[in-house]
């Protein structure tokens, strides 16, 4: 993983109580994040997933559940790979056309909680008479808590069962059996992915010294991320990377507003704001080694931009010179982001972990 940093983020150099907090929480962070200690746990599975024959998989959640499969898949996808849809939104329009031309569907039903309304309406509707036998035992896998509702249907239904940790938060459980099970059915090397991560924690310094920086931008005002992928296999990336930003520090009044432009196509709708609206953003651009050179020479004629307009920006670019390298920068590249996000929120004084902003619209439904 390459990142090179603007000359507008090379002049801002964060104080020394920031740089001397991040270490703290650095330590801490080691020390006590549960999260980290997922990598080497029960809860990534070891086996090989396999079902005879498997064309098509249908992963069943929302959110954290389904975000961080699909912004690795959408980066990796092949066609050696069975084709991965994802079931999130409740639309039974979108749910008729995906299963017209389902053939021998394999389903994984991804829920914490287990009592997630999206995810049990599309359960029950998958269920009903109008696909009745459809989703049976030996064709269903579901990750959830041990003993929720989803995870006693799964029992009874005779199901795989894969158990998620209730003490961590949903969106930081990348590195378990959320990802490893839909993307080890369609062939991806989970093991790569893990390794990355571990590279990550590796060299936590790196994620301190990003974090160090941003967090002094944001004191000067700049309460905006732009992630600006500029390869349309990163767009599921960047969407992750704006949940992860969203619900870990929108908290309190105060937080960093994500928002996702895609380049080059967004050159001609955003790009006039970021380089003379209000300077309020900080932009990441994000790469691969084999994106087209056409989208590179735009990509680097924006940058030339923003060298211009003095505005502060990273450019990370992930190395895809083979399937499993790249697999691995992208669990080195998701594991940072997590790290930072979680340290940005102790330099923010806000909790990175909880979401209590979405449980005020659960309470209004009913599943």
């Amino acid at each position: 993983m390459k990142i090179t940093h603007s000359e507008a983020t090379k002049d801002v150099s964060p104080g020394d109580g920031v740089s001397s907090r991040v270490r703290e929480l650095s330590q801490d962070l080691l020390a006590k994040a549960d999260f980290l200690s997922l990598l080497d746990s029960k809860f990534v599975p070891q086996e090989k997933l396999s079902v005879d024959g498997v064309k098509q998989v249908f992963l069943v959640g929302i959110g954290g559940s389904g975000l961080g499969t699909k912004a690795v898949y959408d980066v990796l996808k092949s066609s050696e790979f069975p084709k991965l849809h994802f079931i999130e939104n409740v639309d039974r329009a979108y749910i008729d056309e995906l299963m017209v031309d389902s053939k021998d569907p394999v389903f994984v039903v991804v829920c914490k909680s287990g009592k997630t309304f999206e995810t049990l309406k599309n359960l029950e509707y998958l269920t009903s008479k109008k696909f009745r036998g459809v989703v049976k035992g030996e064709n269903t896998f579901v990750v959830s808590v041990e003993g929720s509702r989803i995870w006693e249907w799964g029992k009874s239904l005779g199901a795989k069962l894969f158990p998620m940790p209730q003490a961590i938060s949903g969106r930081f459980q990348v590195f378990s059996a959320v990802t490893a099970v839909p993307l080890g059915l369609i062939g991806v090397d989970v093991n790569k992915f893990v390794d990355g991560a571990k590279i990550s924690l590796s060299d936590i310094k790196k994620s301190a010294d990003l974090v160090s920086n941003r967090f002094q931008f944001y004191k000067n005002g700049l309460d905006e991320d732009v992630y600006f992928p500029f390869d349309e296999r990163l767009r599921s990336l960047a969407e992750w990377y704006v949940s992860i930003t969203a619900e870990s520090l929108g908290k309190n009044g105060g937080g960093i507003t994500p928002i996702v432009s895609v380049g080059s196509r967004d050159n001609h709708t955003m790009l006039q704001l970021y380089l003379q609206g209000p300077r309020d953003k900080f932009t990441t651009f994000i790469s691969l080694s084999n994106t087209d050179p056409y989208n590179l020479q735009t990509l680097e004629a924006v940058k030339r931009a923003y060298n211009d307009a003095k505005l502060p920006y990273i450019h990370v670019e992930l190395d895809a010179s083979c399937p499993d390298v790249l697999t691995c920068e992208l669990g080195d590249f998701m594991q940072s982001k997590i790290i930072e996000t979680v340290l940005l929120g102790g330099l923010m004084g806000i909790n990175p972990y909880d979401q209590p902003g979405v449980e005020l619209y659960k309470k209004y439904l009913q599943a």
